[in-house]
């Protein structure tokens, strides 16, 4: 999921970068600079968010792991 996020902002900062050049495709006529501005920053801040959520995850882990003294615990197992 994460990757695919990154991929997905990858792709609008694109039509953001070819919009800056003066370049406009046919997906940007129909969205509108203003529309990928919003699901840039959307993506931005989902992604900021998620890796919050993967720090305290891995923190949680860790603390886990001290707790019942074990070198290894799955995240899924949580």
């Amino acid at each position: 999921m994460h990757e695919l996020i990154k991929s997905c902002r990858l792709q609008v900062r694109h039509h953001q970068d070819s919009h800056a050049n003066g370049w406009w495709s046919d997906d940007c006529l129909k969205f509108g600079s203003e529309n990928l501005d919003d699901a840039a920053s959307a993506i931005d801040d989902y992604t900021q968010k998620m890796e919050k959520v993967e720090t305290r995850l891995r923190f949680l882990s860790i603390d886990i792991r001290k707790l019942f003294n074990v070198r290894w615990i799955s995240i899924s197992s949580i």
